[in-house]
């Protein structure tokens, strides 16, 4: 695994799509449960918005065409198993490294991949 990065296991809550005039982008939020109640939190910090002292409460997954080279296919792929793990209400298993300073962005999904049963 790459140095700056964190895995962890969880549930895909708070899926989304952002297809709005800038690149497309995935994200989502990963609960310790599969209803969501619970949402999970990395050491890896981000700020909630620019101009803000504050940390973001929840750890929040981003997966973007830009320039850290996810592509249409990338995000055609890890969305439909991160829609597919959400309806199922299934684990994942996610690797993800902190690129930016703020949520939005901030924290990249590197993989994802369906949670081997323990």
């Amino acid at each position: 695994m790459k140095e700056g990065s964190c895995e962890q296991s969880g549930y895909v809550c708070n899926l989304g799509f952002d297809v709005s005039n800038g690149p497309n982008v995935m994200f989502f939020s990963l609960g310790r449960d599969p209803s969501c109640e619970t949402l999970k939190t990395s050491d890896l910090k981000t700020i909630a918005y620019p101009g803000s002292s504050s940390n973001s409460l929840w750890l929040k997954i981003f997966l973007i065409d830009d320039k850290y080279n996810a592509d249409p296919l990338s995000l055609a792929l890890a969305g439909s198993l991160a829609l597919a793990a959400s309806n199922n209400k299934e684990r994942v298993d996610v690797i993800y490294e902190k690129v930016e300073p703020y949520e939005y962005g901030g924290i990249r999904l590197m993989s994802i991949s369906k949670a081997i049963k323990k």
